[in-house]
């Protein structure tokens, strides 16, 4: 029998009725006053922000993860490189348990370990030869960096929508069709990064996560509000292999239909990857969750094991971004796939592409 999504899943973090959310909302004040205050500093140019004569293409959201911007940071990489263009990325390597700035990957190969670099970057970094990757707090620093090291034509700026000190050439802000703003309170009292108004300073919206008209048109009239001159795009993330964790093996996703799997993951947004497997139509009959960016003990493993052994699964299952926080000496009993996925833009793909290489001429 297949496992019912969690309650924790299907319910939104921050409704607007959750005792929690109103309890933070003090908090949600100071911190929107802060980053208003920050904002004008900037506009007035009061805070600088500097520029190297190179173009940036920052890559960001306004709320608080699950939109997808890795995927989209890897697809811009990968179109920029084909196109013979020299192209690095600059990351802040979220949550990685080392902070001094340093390359993860040159063109020839990665650097440095996952957990030096940020599972994102490490990823991007696995996935992307001959883009170079690096992370660091002051992204201003790594630039002038880049300049002298790799010599670059174009700069992808990952989660830079509020990271002003570097200036860019094009904002694109990805947002979540299914839930764009969730009770559209700042945080920590809701998802919001900065105020909504804050979107006019983007000049491409990428829609992820859903197909829906109707969902896209209500979407698409509420950005218009903040941001009439933004072009609109519609993306959505399909899945394109299976790999298993300790091999080059691949198995078909037909095979998802037949075994009985148990799905594990600490992503952002599970339930993007659960509507995945859904759309394979998977036969999952266990599911477990851990926070955003977890990495993963040689003692978690073995629990996660036993449980799917009792559910009666044949194989596990999770993410490309989980399987760079495994640790590698990991030998699981029960065959561990990776479900890698690429970003498709769903219409207006070529104009796109001429607005990204326009940004290099």
């Amino acid at each position: 029998m297949r496992q019912r999504i969690p309650l924790f899943i299907r319910e939104k973090v921050w409704a607007n009725k959750s005792l929690l959310s109103f309890l933070l909302l003090p908090f949600s004040f100071l911190y929107g006053a802060i980053i208003i205050f920050r904002n004008w500093l900037y506009e007035q140019n009061i805070f600088k922000s500097y520029s190297f004569n190179i173009p940036v293409i920052s890559v960001g959201n306004i709320t608080v993860g699950g939109t997808g911007k890795t995927p989209f940071i890897a697809y811009l990489a990968r179109f920029l490189r084909d196109n013979a263009k020299r192209v690095v990325i600059l990351s802040r390597g979220y949550k990685r348990r080392e902070y001094r700035s340093s390359v993860v990957s040159n063109r020839e190969r990665v650097l440095v370990s996952c957990q030096e670099a940020g599972d994102e970057p490490y990823l991007l970094a696995e996935n992307l030869s001959g883009v170079p990757v690096m992370v660091g707090r002051d992204r201003v620093g790594l630039a002038r960096l880049v300049r002298e090291k790799f010599q670059p034509e174009i700069i992808l700026l990952d989660d830079g929508f509020q990271y002003r000190a570097l200036k860019r050439d094009l904002d694109i802000v990805l947002i979540n069709v299914n839930d764009p703003f969730g009770n559209k309170r700042l945080f920590s009292s809701g998802p919001l990064r900065e105020p909504l108004k804050s979107l006019k300073r983007a000049h491409i919206f990428i829609l992820t996560h859903s197909t829906s008209q109707e969902k896209i048109a209500q979407l698409t009239t509420e950005l218009s509000k903040y941001n009439p001159e933004a072009q609109v795009f519609m993306a959505v993330y399909q899945p394109v292999k299976l790999k298993e964790f300790v091999s080059p093996k691949e198995i078909s996703f037909e095979e998802l239909k037949i075994k009985r799997l148990y799905a594990f993951s600490s992503i952002a947004n599970p339930l993007s990857f659960r509507n995945t497997l859904d759309s394979l139509q998977a036969n999952i009959i266990g599911w477990e969750i851990f926070p955003d960016h977890y990495w993963y003990k040689i003692e978690d493993l073995p629990k996660i094991e036993e449980k799917a052994v009792n559910s009666q699964a044949e194989i596990l299952l999770t993410t490309e971004k989980d399987k760079v926080r495994l640790p590698k000496e990991w030998k699981s009993k029960l065959p561990c796939y990776i479900l890698g996925i690429e970003i498709k833009i769903l219409s207006g793909e070529k104009i796109l592409q001429k607005l990204v290489l326009s940004v290099c001429d």
